[in-house]
């Protein structure tokens, strides 16, 4: 028997990204900011400023360059998985949740 499985797996997860280090000599726009202007202006506009280094099209994109993610907690209560024969899955046309898909 042909089987459609769905996980949808609850998890708190921490994004830990390398440290980078940057000079506002080479970043005008950030000159005369503050340290939390300078935090804002980079977030909201890091994709718009040139990278350190050229392989890479904007300085978000570089800062994002091996980021290590750890699993914190798991909620197993609020996971769910989802298994339907595959002439189920014909006739609904996908593998019926009870969720809203993301």
């Amino acid at each position: 028997m042909r089987l459609k499985i769905k996980m949808y797996l609850m998890k708190k997860v921490k994004f830990i990204y390398p440290e980078f280090e940057i000079d506002t000599v080479d970043y005008p726009e950030l000159e005369g900011k503050t340290l939390d202007e300078i935090r804002q202006y980079i977030e909201a506009h890091g994709a718009t400023l040139h990278p350190l280094h050229a392989e890479f099209d904007n300085l978000m994109e570089e800062l994002e360059l091996g980021v290590k993610t750890i699993v914190e907690k798991e909620f197993p209560e609020e996971s769910m998985f989802f298994i339907q024969t595959e002439e189920e899955v014909n006739r609904q046309g996908n593998i019926s949740l009870p969720l809203e898909e993301f």
